[in-house]
């Protein structure tokens, strides 16, 4: 019973998936793509969520900072067994 770790490079975080608090559909966002568009709305029952619109997009920049820089950043997350 010990304690693991699960190590994720920064630049591999370039997809997240948002849950609309609402319907729980989620939204999968593609940060390293300029083209994509962060939405304002879950694309599953409507609800406006300017929200959603200001993190993803804030997250776009975060990602695209880390993609470009020559440092790697790396998340360490815990991982207990029992």
């Amino acid at each position: 019973m010990g304690e693991h770790e699960l190590i994720l490079n920064a630049k591999e975080m370039r997809i997240v998936e948002v849950i609309c608090p609402i319907c729980k559909a989620g939204v999968i966002f593609d940060a390293g793509d300029d083209k994509m568009r962060a939405p304002s709305r879950c694309p599953s029952c409507a609800t406006d969520d300017p929200e959603m619109y200001t993190w993803l997009g804030g997250y776009r920049k975060w990602y695209q900072a880390i993609a470009a820089s020559q440092k790697q950043f790396r998340f360490r997350v815990p991982i207990s067994n029992g």
